[in-house]
C-alpha cells in the first residue's frame, strides 16, 4: 500500500502586511487552527511581514518563505516579551 503524499499549497503575500479584517477574509481557511493565530500575528505585524514572500504549511508545520529559503515557524510573536 503507498503513502498518499501531501499537497502542498503555497501562498503569496509579496512582503504586504495585512490588517487582521483583511487576513480573515484573505487567508482563514488557508492553514489549521493551531497555526491560523501564528499566521495571522506574523503577518499582521509591519516589522515581520516586510520579510515574509509567502507561506505554507505542510504536515501540520507552518513554513514562510523568506528571502528564498523556507524557514519552519513555532512560535506566536506574542509571546516574546
Amino acid at each position: 500500500m503507498k503513502k498518499e503524499e501531501q499537497q502542498e499549497v503555497i501562498w503569496i503575500t509579496e512582503c504586504q502586511c495585512f490588517t487582521k479584517e483583511e487576513v480573515d477574509r484573505i487567508f482563514k481557511g488557508t492553514v489549521s487552527e493551531s497555526n491560523y493565530e501564528i499566521l495571522e500575528d506574523f503577518i499582521c505585524i509591519p516589522e515581520l511581514a516586510e520579510f515574509i514572500q509567502g507561506y505554507s504549511e505542510l504536515n501540520g508545520t507552518l513554513r514562510f518563505l523568506i528571502e528564498g529559503e523556507w524557514v519552519s515557524v513555532k512560535l506566536n510573536p506574542k509571546n516574546l516579551s
